[in-house]
């Protein structure tokens, strides 16, 4: 595979660059979020099982978001003080944000398994996720039902094996796995032979020289 060094590195280190050349600035390191210079408010809190769970609510805080998390945690005794009339003003919650996201919401999820949290979070329409280890997506309900899994044959092992499918479902372009990925070399003839037309002793050369 031939792959630029140089766009790799400009896609993962992303504004990192340019931030420090044309400002001066040199961004952190910040888990479970964009880098940034400045502090973001934390999007992951450990839950009670010692799961992670993701929890994107810093860039949405609002009146009315706050009342709907008080209408959450409620009924467990932990909306703290986010029914507070004060909570009615914009500006009071964003001044208040590191309190309601780091006080009130992470004590919340701290006191339940991280799966609890974020079918309940999910039910009151908020973008929360359990972070799970790859071996548990395996049985996971959710994309069991939407077929992410597809079982591909391995002629040369005489099995199948399951592996990940489409990132999302398309109706007008279907997404599908027709085969393995090919063994190296497998495609010799078919791509130094037949597309770019080198003959089978040039084709034995180049593996003889590799």
């Amino acid at each position: 595979m031939d792959v630029s060094i140089h766009q790799a590195c400009a896609l993962t280190t992303e504004a990192a660059v340019p931030a420090y050349v044309y400002r001066g600035e040199v961004l952190r390191r910040q888990t479970g979020r964009h880098h940034g210079a400045n502090k973001s408010p934390r999007t992951q809190f450990l839950a009670e099982d010692g799961r992670y769970l993701t929890a994107l609510i810093a860039n949405q805080l609002s009146p009315r978001l706050v009342e709907r998390l008080a209408d959450m945690m409620e009924p467990y005794g932990m909306a703290a003080d986010l029914r507070d009339p004060r909570y009615q003003d914009a500006a009071t919650v964003k001044a208040a944000s590191e309190h309601i996201i780091e006080e009130v919401v992470g004590a919340f999820i701290a006191s339940r398994p991280a799966e609890e949290s974020y079918h309940l979070a999910q039910s009151h329409g908020f973008t929360w996720g359990a972070v799970r280890p790859a071996e548990a997506l395996l049985d996971d309900p959710h994309m069991a039902d939407r077929g992410f899994w597809k079982t591909v044959h391995h002629p040369e092992h005489d099995r199948s094996i399951v592996y990940p499918g489409e990132a999302a479902i398309y109706s007008a372009t279907p997404w599908r796995i027709s085969r393995r990925a090919p063994l190296v070399g497998e495609h010799n003839d078919a791509i130094l032979g037949q597309e770019l037309g080198l003959s089978d002793e040039d084709i034995a050369g180049l593996i003889a020289s590799d």
